[in-house]
């Protein structure tokens, strides 16, 4: 029986010495004509990309990367949404030496583009979809001091940046590069250079919930191992949905190179739409067998289904704790639920699998995947008992390499030892399963107790009338801070009786700091990468609760 907090699964498979452009190599040799993916608008137009296309098409787009200038080690800033030009570009990217890493364009005034293109330092070529009203290019265009057909630019603000490719006209007009000329090239005589498995492969924007978002590098060798855990849940027979962005850990496509399915996701994300009534359209015409989403979403196809729609064989999801309730889905909506935990620096770290044998078991993150060591730690970093709860260690060999151009942070979460700091806290139980209970940064202070959101968010979940909720602090004289719940309710619910449900329902489960505010949402506002937006959700919160 296990004492101390630390669980491993050392059978690990020997990760292939090879490259994602050798991953893409054998899939091409294997299924040249099969589609690898395929892209779906919201009126349902289809564009599929077979194994032997992608190739073809990544290789071109590398070596006019090459002629346009790119040199190896080069970064390349793709602000291009899931369509196929992002994988040319990516793909190409790194078939020219060069280092992508995917922008997001978050704020109205570009500080954050501006705040990680200066840090990295080192971004010569910027590509760019305009957007259909033209915002990225008008903020990315406020960073530029000149800009002509050619692709040539300066940049005051950006020095290190020489090169941009716009992959269609703005409104505006400007006069800039645009990708149908980029193509017009003659490559032929254009030699590739040659790709180590441990040249950083690609640079993973983190979230940013701590400031200017952290470039993650991860190398060919971190990206595969990685892959690899995937594979037990996904074979190459899978078609798969997930509309997470591929510039981000969740929809990030490194495992399709080591699987072999087939990828289906949203082309036009910035359209609005019912997210569980597309995928059930998507469903209907597509048949796939495998969804990626949050839990507000299946939660919500649980109450849009119609008969003869689904099950699926899986459902995985990611990126926050889930309660009890989660298992409902199991039978109406799949054959098995998948919950992995992971991040963008360490990527796959472990899985648990919940179907109809084990449906009643109690939440938990599941035991490490191969390759995967685990320890739970104090203050003292001293690994702590069975049960107590602490900081969540990681050591595999999917650990990212650094943080791009910060040594200082890289050194403050990676220890020599290779255990990597993951800032979350959670619990290991007798069973050997791991239990994540959500970021040390997210803990609250009221009234001199620390209060971790997760555990009142978990207990809450298992209200009746509870779809979803999130915990946000609300600043206060007195205490400091005190609880606000931000709840999504099931659609006949009365929200009065609600609240006053929930309040018994807390004082009856929580003997330490329970909410002392309740609202009702619709939804909660996302980041990027599909997670919550705690910060913009507290002020909405503050909003309606008429608090400044």
């Amino acid at each position: 029986m296990l004492s101390k907090s630390y669980i491993s699964n050392l059978r690990q498979t020997s990760v292939p010495y090879k490259t994602i452009l050798d991953s893409l190599q054998h899939w091409v040799e294997e299924a040249p004509d099969a589609e690898a993916f395929i892209f779906l608008s919201t009126d349902f137009k289809k564009q599929s990309i077979t194994w032997k296309e992608l190739k073809k098409r990544s290789w071109d787009f590398g070596k006019r990367l090459i002629k346009f200038g790119v040199r190896n080690g080069d970064i390349i800033a793709l602000g291009i949404p899931n369509r196929p030009e992002w994988l040319y570009s990516a793909f190409g990217s790194v078939i020219a030496g060069a280092i992508p890493i995917s922008i997001t364009f978050s704020f109205a005034d570009g500080s954050d583009v501006l705040a990680i293109l200066t840090k990295l330092t080192k971004c010569s070529t910027f590509i760019l979809d305009p957007s259909p009203d033209g915002r990225t290019w008008n903020i990315l265009k406020n960073f530029l001091d000149s800009f002509s057909p050619d692709g040539s630019v300066k940049s005051t603000k950006i020095p290190s940046l020489q090169r941009l490719l716009l992959l269609s006209q703005p409104e505006s007009n400007d006069k800039v590069l645009l990708l149908d000329d980029f193509l017009k090239n003659d490559v032929s005589t254009i030699d590739l250079p040659i790709i180590e498995p441990e040249n950083i492969a690609f640079l993973i924007q983190t979230s940013g919930t701590t400031g200017v978002p952290k470039a993650v590098a991860h190398t060919h060798c971190s990206l595969m191992s990685a892959g690899l855990r995937r594979a037990p849940f996904i074979t190459h027979n899978d078609k798969h949905y997930s509309d997470r962005s591929f510039g981000w850990t969740g929809g990030f496509p490194y495992n399709i190179l080591v699987t072999g399915e087939t990828r289906l996701t949203r082309s036009n994300m910035s359209d609005k739409v019912d997210a569980a009534e597309f995928i059930l359209e998507v469903f209907r015409r597509e048949k796939f067998s495998i969804l990626s989403a949050l839990p507000h979403v299946f939660y919500s196809l649980l109450s849009k289904k119609g008969q003869d729609d689904l099950p699926l064989e899986t459902i995985t999801t990611a990126g926050q704790p889930l309660s009890g309730h989660a298992s409902t889905v199991v039978g109406p909506l799949c054959r098995r639920l998948i919950l992995f935990y992971a991040g963008t620096e360490m990527l796959m770290v472990s899985a648990k699998v919940i179907d109809e044998t084990n449906i009643d078991d109690p939440y938990s993150s599941g035991r490490p995947q191969e390759g995967v060591e685990v320890k739970i730690v104090n203050d003292s970093d001293e690994i702590v008992p069975i049960g107590i709860q602490g900081e969540v260690y990681v050591r595999s060999s999917s650990l990212f390499l650094k943080y791009y151009n910060d040594e200082e942070k890289t050194n403050s979460v990676k220890c020599q030892d290779g255990w990597y700091k993951t800032d979350d806290i959670g619990f290991v139980n007798e069973a050997g399963e791991l239990t994540v209970l959500g970021r040390k940064s997210d803990m609250m202070i009221s009234g001199a107790v620390n209060v971790m959101p997760s555990v009142i968010e978990k207990m809450l979940k298992n209200h009746p009338g509870v779809m979803d909720v999130c915990v946000v602090p609300i600043p206060d004289f007195v205490m400091f801070q005190v609880v606000c719940a931000c709840v999504i309710p099931f659609p006949s619910a009365d929200k009065a009786e609600l609240e006053e449900s929930l309040r018994k329902f807390s004082s009856a489960h929580l003997f330490t700091v329970i909410p002392k505010y309740y609202v009702f949402v619709d939804s909660f506002p996302q980041k990027s990468t599909g997670k919550i937006d705690r910060k913009a959700l507290s002020i909405k919160a503050r909003e309606q609760l008429g608090i400044n």
